[in-house]
């Protein structure tokens, strides 16, 4: 849980284009905001933490659009990386293993191995005790600002650490969380979330440390004090299948429509 993996740096473009518009003015962070198209303002609002592509690509956006529509919520992605994410538009066409055991070509796994050299070599710019804060008070913005009562976090990847980490600050900054394949930083905050929380895995994650989760498994299954939680797991996907599916791949777009039912249901049982 504590590294980036191969299949952070890489993956495929979603079709469709987003609804919303970027905002300069949710301080500290710039966003993305889909409002709901209703005449009634919504009570509730999902924010969508990106991976490590941050808004360079469409996906996050056309993501929460769908979670929104389905949720009956406003959305908000907020630009964690300030316009400067750690990998940029041109490295999704670098392939990736799309399914378990997908062998690379020597050629494929250079450009990815060069690709995640570079992100690692900018990782220090992002620390967790930097940009945390900074979502957390682009969360507390628009709750203020717009009177949401309820607002759910969806993270993925590099972003479901940082979701994980918000909610471990407690003081109701958050009121339910997804993770979706999260990559960092996560085990000890995992244990100080007190909010519900639902975790969404692949078969195939070396960022995810299964022996932890089973661990966390056991000790909430006895735990009066445990959150609210849920352990999901997909078969036939890698990690990054929830952000940058291939769903030219019968068994990604399977898992991939899967995952989003089961996170539309998450949240509104949550919220």
């Amino acid at each position: 849980m504590d590294s980036l993996c191969d299949n952070c740096v890489t993956g495929e473009r979603l079709s469709g284009s987003p609804k919303g518009s970027i905002l300069t003015s949710t301080s500290p962070l710039s966003s993305y905001y889909g409002p709901l198209s209703t005449e009634t303002k919504p009570k509730r609002a999902i924010v969508v933490i990106t991976d490590i592509f941050g808004l360079s690509i469409d996906n996050p956006m056309v993501i929460a659009d769908i979670l929104g529509e389905k949720c009956a919520a406003d959305v908000w992605v907020p630009d964690i990386f300030k316009g400067n994410p750690l990998v940029n538009l041109k490295g999704i066409e670098f392939p990736y293993a799309d399914v378990p055991g997908q062998q690379l070509t020597p050629e494929q796994e250079a450009k990815k191995n060069a690709v995640l050299g570079s992100v690692r070599e900018r990782v220090g710019e992002f620390p967790p005790d930097k940009q945390d804060p900074e979502i957390a008070d682009f969360i507390r913005h628009i709750r203020q600002e717009h009177g949401y009562e309820k607002i759910g976090v969806v993270g993925y990847c590099w972003g479901g650490g940082n979701a994980i980490r918000v909610a471990a600050m407690g003081n109701n900054i958050i009121d339910s969380i997804a993770a979706v394949h999260p990559s960092h930083n996560v085990q000890d905050p995992i244990t100080k979330v007190k909010i519900p929380i639902g975790f969404f895995i692949p078969e195939d994650d070396i960022a995810w440390d299964r022996d932890f989760a089973q661990k966390i498994k056991q000790e909430w299954a006895t735990s009066p004090d445990a959150p609210r939680h849920l352990f999901k797991d997909y078969l036939g996907v890698t990690h990054g299948f929830g952000s940058r599916p291939n769903l030219a791949i019968p068994q990604v777009k399977t898992a991939w429509e899967a995952l989003t039912n089961d996170l539309v249901a998450w949240l509104n049982d949550t919220l």
